[in-house]
């Protein structure tokens, strides 16, 4: 083997710096610039890497595939348990793969929840999230399956709501974006609480505004829910005002108008607070308040000519709703107490007590713009003592009254001020 030349010692080639000296070491297969650039203090190239999208053969899933255990798409109740969990098989070469790391992650914008974000898989390769519990609207909900940290193909899991309650709402496109989204969720949620379809109804669209004092398109319409009619315009005297405004032969509304103040659209999309204010609102248009005396469901009205009265709501599916939280507050009363207080002026005998019942969305309280009041067991059962709709208990947030030491005067100083439309 031929032996290497001898490094040569050059003369300096800069006069800026005479101490730098370039070695040639032509025979040991190094340049004079590398070793120039080395005495500079340059890096030296390390040439090129591997591939980017190459595997690590030292990574164990480099190999993994995931393989669902459970149906991928389901359908439930809002609010219910699904039935299958979501579950996958990890695979390596093939083979089922144990104390492997799955990530379990919900990612829907409706409340849907699973039980287990991370979970090991056990001998078989297995790993589930154990209970995936849906949210209160009508929505379909997801759940991703994956190996954290890795690019191994994750897997998708749907559940979609269950409810044949149609609620449709015109004039919403007259709406900024962000305001028609809290709209649309406000729908959402009374379609995740009522799941029957009413009696069909048909006719031209402008028949049926004309009747609620709206405008609208002379276009056929049949259906068989119900169907509002919303816009924005000055109110001097609430945030808001809902009611049905065309019945059916058997009492349940077929159309509805909601108005909203115009002066706080803006506020109440910023603060997430809409979407409270329209559940309010549909809520009478369902008949929450509204249609109480038709039914018979008002007992003992307040009026100015029985000023000592104690109105209450006589409906026996939302008594037992009552009943479930009344012990724990020291409330003593065994009706459900309505709204009686005339310095609330639209609320009366179309309110839950808020003096009693405190916030909740169909009582007048408002804590805060940011805080939304839950839609409690009590309302949406009261919709079904109407006689007409079926109602899902477990679209309902957790709720319960306030203590007894709590309840008078626990009035606050900001309010739905709502006023709902008198039934043409």
């Amino acid at each position: 083997m031929k032996a290497p030349a001898p490094a040569r010692v050059l003369q300096p080639v800069s006069t800026r710096l005479p101490w730098l000296l370039t070695v040639s070491l032509l025979g040991a297969g190094c340049t004079d610039r590398a070793l120039e650039e080395e005495a500079r203090g340059v890096p030296a190239d390390p040439g090129p890497g591997p591939p980017e999208d190459t595997p690590d053969p030292e990574d164990p899933l480099r190999n993994a595939v995931l393989e669902p255990t459970t149906a991928l798409q389901q359908s439930g109740l809002a609010g219910s348990i699904v039935a299958a969990t979501p579950g996958v098989r990890v695979l390596v070469d093939g083979h089922p793969a144990a104390g492997v790391t799955v990530g379990f992650e919900s990612q829907d914008d409706y409340g849907g929840a699973v039980s287990v974000t991370r979970a090991q898989t056990d001998a078989d390769g297995v790993a589930t999230a154990q209970t995936w519990e849906l949210g209160p609207y009508h929505a379909t909900y997801v759940v991703v399956a994956s190996l954290p940290g890795t690019d191994v193909e994750p897997v998708e899991f749907r559940a979609a709501t269950t409810s044949a309650f149609e609620l449709v709402l015109h004039g919403a496109e007259a709406f900024d974006p962000q305001s028609r989204e809290q709209l649309d969720r406000a729908v959402r949620r009374w379609q995740g609480a009522v799941v029957n379809a009413l009696p069909s109804i048909s006719g031209t669209l402008d028949t049926f505004a004309t009747t609620c004092e709206r405008q609208a398109p002379g276009t056929e319409v049949e259906h068989r829910g119900v169907h509002v009619f919303v816009e924005a315009e000055p109110l001097l005297d609430a945030a808001g005002r809902g009611g049905p405004c065309v019945l059916r032969a058997d009492g349940s509304p077929a159309f509805g108008r909601v108005t909203l103040d115009a002066g706080i659209v803006a506020e109440y999309t910023h603060e997430g607070a809409l979407e409270s204010l329209m559940i309010h609102e549909l809520g009478h248009v369902l008949g929450v308040g509204t249609l109480w005396p038709d039914a018979g469901l008002l007992r003992d009205p307040a009026s100015p000519a029985n000023p000592n009265a104690d109105p209450y709501f006589a409906g026996a599916q939302a008594r037992a709703e009552f009943e479930a939280v009344r012990a724990d507050s020291g409330y003593e009363g065994v009706a459900i107490p309505v709204e009686d207080r005339a310095t609330l002026e639209g609320s009366v005998n179309s309110h839950w007590r808020e003096s009693v019942i405190g916030s909740e969305t169909m009582s007048t309280s408002r804590v805060s713009l940011a805080l939304a009041p839950p839609l409690s067991s009590m309302t949406i059962a009261s919709l079904a003592d109407l006689g007409f709709y079926t109602v899902n208990l477990l679209a309902a947030d957790p709720w319960r009254l306030p203590v007894a030491s709590l309840q008078e005067g626990n009035t606050t100083s900001s309010s739905f001020g709502c006023e709902p439309f008198a039934i043409p």
